[in-house]
């Protein structure tokens, strides 16, 4: 069964919900950095300019998109040297570069502000250490000469725990280790930057989190980069059934988006109840799915791409409702981050979306 309309999906986006979460987490305690690389679109950026403490920027094309905001604070982080030299120059050293290694601030130290990487997992003694690219580790840290930590340009400490973060305890061992090295060291960071990752937390992990920083850091200020977190409830993705086939058992609702394409990196979830502004009659498809297994056919939402991968599910069919009602039918796709925007593309001669 095929629809008659092929027409593209959109991408929808609260900005008020995008608000509503920075806030949220300002109101914790935390400075808020918005990582560019999550959403690098103008528009967007200027809508949330006013809300957000300052940027996250990787390189001279993400500052330069950000460069008009004034008053923000601005942090670099990039593996280049070249990176970090330029967006110092061009924010008047204004910038707080993140040093990933000894090389880089052998470099940077004498002509910016700096913040020292670290590797959070090494100093939460967690076995994902080993995994992680970028950082400074415990044993390193201990060696680092104590003419760094008293060098005028020294702001303090960035980390980033990644999509891997789970539990809210692992920031508090990683802060506490961090609090008994610098106990030693007599030395007390003016900013604390625990870097993006935090998607999987909620809000009371998230508040816990930042009363622990405050606690083992009074006085400095705990920043973070929340991209994924507070893009995700924000963004959804109106799609459309536009082909059924059933095979093994299988009910496949082609949409007339991709997964490998437009939605990288999006833990997907379904909208039930959605009426769609453009079909006021077509009831939402994911009113009549289950995310257990029931009595229902097994329902598989795919892309429109010949990659095996290109499928959310499975989902099963509500009893009552028959498999030749499906075709036609919209659907909202749900938990969406800006890093599926900024990934949008086009893929195996399926288009780009428009939001």
């Amino acid at each position: 069964m095929r629809a008659s309309t092929t027409a593209p999906a959109e991408f929808l986006i609260s900005i008020n919900k995008v608000k509503r979460e920075i806030h949220f987490l300002q109101k914790q305690g935390f400075k808020v950095l918005f990582p560019v690389k999550t959403l690098p679109e103008q528009d967007f950026l200027r809508l949330i300019a006013k809300d957000v403490d300052g940027f996250d920027v990787s390189n001279f094309a993400e500052y330069e998109k950000i460069s008009a905001f004034k008053g923000k604070q601005i942090g670099v982080t990039s593996p280049l040297g070249s990176d970090l030299s330029a967006v110092n120059k061009l924010s008047r050293g204004k910038a707080i570069i993140a040093v990933h290694n000894k090389s880089q601030l052998s470099q940077v130290s004498d002509y910016a502000q700096f913040a020292l990487r670290l590797n959070p997992y090494s100093l939460a003694k967690s076995p994902m250490a080993d995994f992680v690219r970028f950082g400074i580790g415990k044993s390193e840290l201990e060696k680092i000469p104590a003419a760094v930590f008293t060098n005028p340009k020294f702001q303090g400490f960035t980390a980033h725990f990644g999509a891997a973060i789970t539990d809210k305890n692992l920031p508090l061992e990683f802060m506490k280790s961090l609090r008994g090295i610098l106990k030693l060291r007599k030395s007390i960071p003016k900013i604390l930057n625990l870097g993006g990752g935090w998607s999987q937390l909620s809000g009371a992990d998230m508040k816990f989190v930042a009363n622990a920083a405050k606690k083992l850091f009074p006085g400095t200020e705990i920043w973070i980069e929340p991209g994924e977190r507070i893009t995700q409830a924000a963004i959804s993705l109106e799609a459309k059934v536009i082909d059924v086939t059933v095979a093994n058992e299988n009910i496949f609702c082609q949409l007339n988006c991709s997964v490998e394409a437009h939605l990288r990196w999006a833990r997907v979830k379904i909208k039930a109840d959605f009426l769609s502004p453009k079909v006021p009659a077509a009831v939402s498809l994911a009113n009549f799915l289950m995310s257990k297994p029931g009595t229902g056919t097994r329902v598989w939402l795919v892309g429109r791409t010949c990659s095996e991968g290109d499928r959310i599910g499975p989902f099963y069919l509500k009893p009552f409702f028959k498999k030749e009602k499906i075709l036609g039918r919209n659907i909202r796709l749900e938990n969406i981050s800006g890093y599926a925007l900024a990934w949008n593309y086009e893929f195996n001669g399926i288009p780009k979306l428009n939001f």
